[in-house]
């Protein structure tokens, strides 16, 4: 008659206590090795673990392992990015830069400069709304030809009263002689004064403004000897 060991412990009850690395919430290669073993060492001799399953368990702790690993690279290689990010701004310090928005900032009563770019010849009109998304000025901005003018907003509301400091949006309209909407967009200029880095994104602080414009907004670099295109004041 063959006589086997008494179990300690049914396989059911075979737990991580003892295996989970102290101040880790989650089980590495090693605990799960060592766990897997003393499943194995406690198993019902009558019922031994199927080869298969076994092999399941493997093979799906691999993959879980390698999508962790995956992960943590990943992370490195947004820190890499970020990094690289952040030194190529530091070359634009000093430089006059154009890029896509539609925000422009108001400090001490003035107003940073407006750009727009028309597809074609036709009458302007812009909308101004507060930092609460208040409409506070339109401004008929005249007739202009195709491709980029730039406006100059006084920094007051339509009663008179003096625009408080803050980031202002703005909304253009265009519409040709014949009443036809006219594609339309806005541009951010300015010199790049410093450099900033939130949530992972690196933005280029603009003048006196201290207008934020992300780094692959950019459109146009210069050299910052000045600006070539016509100012209109209004």
């Amino acid at each position: 008659m063959v006589s086997t060991s008494p179990l300690t412990k049914a396989p059911s009850e075979v737990t991580t206590e003892g295996y989970q690395a102290a101040g880790k919430n989650t089980l590495g290669k090693d605990d799960f090795l060592k766990l897997f073993l003393t499943q194995l060492q406690y198993q019902d001799p009558t019922k031994p673990l199927d080869i298969n399953e076994m092999s399941q368990q493997m093979a799906q702790f691999s993959t879980v392992e390698q999508l962790h690993n995956i992960a943590d690279e990943i992370e490195e290689l947004k820190e890499i990015i970020a990094n690289l990010s952040y030194g190529q701004a530091s070359n634009f310090i000093g430089k006059e830069i154009e890029a896509g928005g539609n925000t422009i900032d108001v400090k001490d009563g003035t107003a940073s400069l407006i750009t727009l770019d028309l597809a074609k010849k036709a009458d302007v009109t812009v909308d101004i709304f507060d930092p609460e998304g208040e409409l506070v000025r339109v401004i008929n901005a005249g007739t202009h030809d195709a491709g980029q003018f730039n406006l100059v907003w006084d920094g007051k509301y339509a009663d008179g009263k003096v625009a408080p400091d803050g980031e202002y949006t703005i909304i253009a309209n265009a519409v040709d002689g014949g009443g036809r909407p006219v594609d339309v967009s806005s541009r951010i200029k300015g010199t790049v004064d410093a450099i900033k880095m939130e949530n992972g994104h690196t933005y280029l602080i603009l003048g006196n403004n201290s207008t934020l414009v992300e780094l692959n907004s950019v459109g146009l670099i210069r050299d910052g000897s000045g600006v070539s295109d016509a100012d209109s004041d209004l």
